[in-house]
């Protein structure tokens, strides 16, 4: 038998990636007890365990998943996702953090703190320029993350919802089929607007091959199978919210209500995340009560820091170029933490 390492005293928490089997899936179980702890665990393992084997385009072991350990158990984890952040001319590509959690009887030991040290000096070790997580408060400013941006949520009211005599699409399930169509209709609703994100068809593809993702991905059709629109709405507990919708058609949009509506009947409301201006808010609008808000808890929700400063800066220089070239040439000097850059401006471009 392996002899188990023990951490010594003022030792830093051990962190790194699943290695086994029953490390991925104790990973996996301890996030699901602590957001879900209704769900069937040993159901979402066995899907888990799909996602590991169908491998992402994205996926690399050395850092999709990271967990800490005390004496040899896993104590502590969180995930990574690498994603391209749309900023006007832009690409930025994002570190996204998720699924951050600690065992209950190791909180207020360090590893936590240790998790987010992980996570910072893999961003600066691979000169990714951002991280990017929604997370409680009072945790993560402490490690650098500051609030970066809020959603504007949209409540439906099922009860005053004016619906159509003769509905015009039906709803099923998404499939991997649908990935062309599904990236269609999230560029043409989301590619706009600061802080969405680049995607691509395969690792749409990818997504739409795992079940969990098509119980919870809806797609709206016409009456001769065209896709025009589709909801992703959170599940478990959050049923009543969709987190993601776009659609080309008034039609799509009031289908995916109804269909939203039947899959949770004790429902009065239905939360909806849309951006202002959007062509589906006003087709909402246009047939139900809407109480829309920004969702912005203090010091809590969608939270960024910058990962390497180098890469950030170089990220940037489109958005500078932009916003700044057309003006007389100039030289700024950029201090960041310890670091200083120096810019140079001119006309259309930006030169660090």
């Amino acid at each position: 038998m392996a002899e188990t390492k023990r951490r010594a005293p003022g030792e830093p928490p051990e962190v790194r990636s699943p290695q086994t089997d029953a490390e991925w899936d104790a990973s996996e179980a301890l996030m699901l007890r602590e957001f879900y702890p209704n769900v069937d665990i040993e159901q979402r393992l066995a899907a888990a365990r799909q996602r590991r084997a169908a491998a992402s385009p994205a996926h690399r072991p050395d850092w999709a998943s990271r967990a800490a350990f005390k004496d040899g158990a896993l104590v502590g984890r969180y995930n990574l996702q690498l994603r391209h952040l749309r900023h006007g001319p832009a690409r930025i590509l994002t570190g996204c953090v998720g699924g951050v959690v600690t065992a209950e009887e190791v909180r207020g030991q360090g590893y936590g703190r240790a998790l987010m040290r992980d996570a910072t000096a893999l961003a600066q070790r691979e000169r990714w320029p951002l991280l990017l997580l929604a997370g409680i408060a009072n945790f993560y400013g402490k490690h650098g993350y500051r609030v970066c941006c809020t959603n504007a949520e949209h409540s439906v009211d099922l009860a005053k919802v004016r619906w159509p005599e003769h509905p015009t699409h039906t709803v099923r399930d998404a499939a991997r089929a649908d990935a062309a169509d599904l990236l269609r209709l999230y560029q043409g609703t989301y590619h706009e607007v600061l802080g969405s994100f680049d995607r691509e068809v395969e690792a749409q593809r990818y997504r739409l091959g795992l079940s969990d993702e098509q119980r919870l991905l809806k797609v709206a059709c016409t009456a001769d199978g065209r896709v025009e629109g589709y909801l992703y709405r959170s599940g478990d507990a959050w049923a009543y919210e969709a987190h993601e919708m776009a659609a080309s058609s008034e039609g799509a949009t009031l289908a995916l209500l109804a269909a939203h509506r039947d899959l949770v009947p004790e429902a009065t409301h239905l939360k909806w995340q849309l951006p202002l201006g959007s062509r589906e808010l006003a087709w909402l609008q246009a047939h139900a009560d809407l109480y829309s808000g920004w969702h912005s808890p203090r010091q809590a929700g969608w939270q960024a820091r910058l990962g390497d400063v180098g890469a950030w800066c170089e990220a940037m220089l489109p958005v500078w170029a932009e916003r700044w070239g057309e003006r007389a040439p100039r030289k700024l000097v950029l201090s960041i933490g310890e670091a200083e850059y120096g810019l140079q401006l001119g006309p259309g471009r930006a030169v660090l």
